[in-house]
């Protein structure tokens, strides 16, 4: 890392995060070319990494859910459609979940702990 780089921020993605890459690849595998549940994977793990490098280059996301402040919102380049939510703890990241843009993602993040 040069000194011109920011500080790497440690990154906890939370288990309900892990599900959701894992149901969304399980329906790349079933519904498209037979690589592109590894290509969305290798974009997940791409787009966490320019998280840990930006945190704050997230868009900031408002939600009634008081657990959620400060709530980020990333795409994920080479699948806009999904997006990825984080919160910035004591300087740290902590990645929440993983939706697909269709999902009714308000609502799911009203009852997020």
């Amino acid at each position: 890392m040069s000194h011109d780089e920011p500080p790497l921020h440690t990154v906890h993605i939370r288990p309900r995060a892990v599900e959701d890459i894992e149901r969304h690849a399980d329906y790349l595998e079933a519904n498209a070319e037979p690589d592109v549940a590894f290509r969305f994977r290798a974009a997940i793990m791409n787009a966490v990494d320019q998280i840990a490098f930006m945190p704050g280059a997230g868009a900031p996301r408002e939600v009634q859910n008081p657990r959620l402040s400060g709530l980020r919102m990333w795409i994920v380049s080479e699948f806009r459609n999904y997006l990825i939510f984080y919160i910035t703890p004591d300087g740290g990241i902590d990645i929440l979940r993983v939706f697909h843009g269709a999902q009714d993602i308000r609502s799911i993040l009203a009852d997020e702990e």
